[in-house]
């Protein structure tokens, strides 16, 4: 055999070689990713969801313009069906991951939460919100994974549905984003609001601490000790559901969003239904449920109140 003819014949056996090569390790790595795909936990848990009143919230941000649509359940076949919808959905599979950081958020931006409306039984499930950016996806708890989910059936609107835009957002202004903030069970200042009380004063007579910190997660229970000081009754809400809370981030303060998957009956005017007299003191327990999970830190719950009409309020802090 001449050289030039053994010469082509060894280059194409090496490009051939070179071929399958690529090809195996290219079919190793669809083969491992496939392997490394696992169950989303919080999505999983609402896979068997039967309630018959539901709400899947769809919100679509592009840095701007917000679109929010919401599907409930109407009739028993369309329920049917969508519920059949949503439990396909729910049984997404990502690769987990721990590379996110705020810099890889690119728009569009979407939020799901899928959750019961005031139902109450047995069954009762809490719902769920993900955020999803850039082929990240990250769920209420934190958790980040790597998926690019089919949210095709949330984005369209049919009758009946809820459907509302709003201009001149930002992400750290719309709670269902919640998650952003909370990835890889760490708070990101830049995408929570610094702590705010303009409307408001701080009164100075009332003394607020924290006595305990008792329970975990949504039975987490803060118990309050309020002494007031000075010379006139001070009226205070004890509601769980319209007491603040902040966080603190590099020696400031930032608000933490109500968890949008906890159903809070849309509740919007600020009861004061206890007061102190002068030189009185009482307890107050508040539940952190509706603020969801909350990692490791330095937080303090924001009391509300009103004194002779002026709306004020009062803080107490403590550690997670």
């Amino acid at each position: 055999m001449c050289p030039e003819k053994a010469k082509t014949k060894i280059n194409k056996t090496a490009v051939f070689a070179c071929a399958i090569t690529l090809l195996v390790l290219a079919l190793g790595a669809v083969i491992c990713r496939f392997f490394m795909l696992s169950p989303i936990p919080e999505l999983e848990r609402l896979a068997d969801i039967e309630v018959s009143h539901f709400e899947a919230t769809f919100i679509s941000f592009d840095g701007d313009k917000l679109t929010s649509i919401s599907h409930h359940a109407k009739t028993l076949d369309v329920q049917f069906n969508d519920i059949l919808k949503i439990r396909r959905f729910c049984g997404l599979k990502g690769v987990k991951v721990t590379d996110w950081t705020p810099d890889k958020i690119k728009y569009p931006v979407y939020a799901l939460t899928i959750r019961p409306i005031n139902f109450k039984s047995e069954k009762y499930l809490p719902g769920e919100t993900i955020v999803w950016s850039n082929g990240y996806l990250i769920t209420s708890s934190g958790d980040v994974y790597r998926c690019n989910p089919d949210f095709s059936y949330f984005s369209k609107k049919d009758d009946g549905d809820y459907y509302a835009e709003a201009a001149d957002r930002r992400l750290d202004n719309v709670k269902n984003f919640r998650p952003l903030a909370l990835a890889n069970n760490k708070w990101n200042k830049d995408l929570l609001n610094p702590s705010s009380r303009s409307t408001r004063e701080l009164n100075k007579d009332i003394e607020a601490k924290v006595k305990s910190v008792t329970g975990e997660e949504a039975e987490r229970i803060v118990t309050v000790s309020l002494k007031n000081n000075g010379t006139d009754i001070w009226n205070y809400s004890d509601q769980s559901l319209f007491a603040g809370l902040e966080v603190k981030l590099d020696g400031e303060y930032y608000s933490i969003y109500h968890d949008p998957n906890v159903d809070d009956i849309y509740l919007t005017v600020l009861f004061y239904s206890k007061s102190i007299g002068a030189g009185r003191d009482d307890v107050q327990d508040y539940s952190l449920g509706f603020f969801g999970k909350l990692p490791p830190g330095e937080y303090r719950i924001v009391v509300f109140g009103q004194n002779d009409g002026v709306q004020d309020y009062v803080f107490a802090e403590f550690s997670i």
